[in-house]
């Protein structure tokens, strides 16, 4: 299966007829593997085989092109002194068949190990793809709830209240008159026609934007003339 990504910021190329390794460090910036510079004793390596992992394959990106490498679960593990900068422990890959190295990537070589015996221990090294977490989901569009009712005889005593103070509807800055006013159903008072315009095209309240319906007063100013 196919690698997701390293755990460390370090892999080790590995020239077997050579016997050297190169190593190469993340570049988070760039998205890519470049050369690593420093200096690395045959004395502070040893090779080690991982228990966690098996053959697995994956695709360096480097300066201009991608290399397709294979990955074994051998790593080195590298002997840590203060101010290395290194990773502690380094995944080994090697190239398919039909790959061919850049020249840029092999000019800092780093010496096969002095003790060529290879030890395993359980180690992750990398996330394969089919353990790598799933992208989360996009959030889920808002849900607004049914904007609730307001009685005519409570919206004729709220656009009373508002043409006593003297207010002005929001839309149309006139006076509002209680007998052609609506309220909405987050209680603010608009002059009826020009809050059935606003909301044809839109679906807020044009005072705190919240979604909303409007209710006239008219059905209750016909009741009281009914009852009258």
């Amino acid at each position: 299966m196919p690698i997701d990504r390293f755990l460390s910021k370090h892999i080790a190329i590995l020239r077997p007829q050579k016997k050297t390794f190169h190593i190469l460090e993340w570049s988070p910036q760039r998205r890519l593997w470049f050369p690593y510079t420093g200096t690395i004793h045959a004395n502070d390596i040893r090779l080690r085989k991982s228990l966690d992992h098996t053959e697995e394959s994956v695709h360096i990106p480097v300066r201009l092109r991608t290399i397709h490498m294979i990955c074994t679960g051998k790593y080195l593990s590298i002997a840590e002194f203060e101010g290395r900068t290194v990773s502690r422990y380094i995944p080994v890959c090697t190239k398919v068949p039909e790959e061919t190295f850049m020249p840029s990537l092999l000019k800092h070589s780093t010496p096969y190990p002095s003790n060529p015996q290879i030890q395993s221990y359980p180690r992750q090294l990398w996330i394969s793809q089919d353990e790598a977490p799933a992208p989360p989901l996009p959030p889920a569009p808002l849900r607004h709830e049914r904007p609730k009712s307001i009685p005519p005889r409570i919206a004729l005593v709220l656009a009373e209240e508002a043409a006593t103070r003297g207010e002005l509807c929001p839309i149309s800055m006139d006076l509002i008159r209680p007998e052609t006013a609506h309220i909405t159903s987050c209680y603010h008072v608009f002059d009826g026609d020009s809050i059935r315009r606003w909301l044809t095209t839109n679906t807020s309240c044009p005072v705190c934007k919240e979604v909303c319906s409007s209710y006239p007063t008219v059905p209750a100013i016909s009741q009281e003339i009914a009852v009258s």
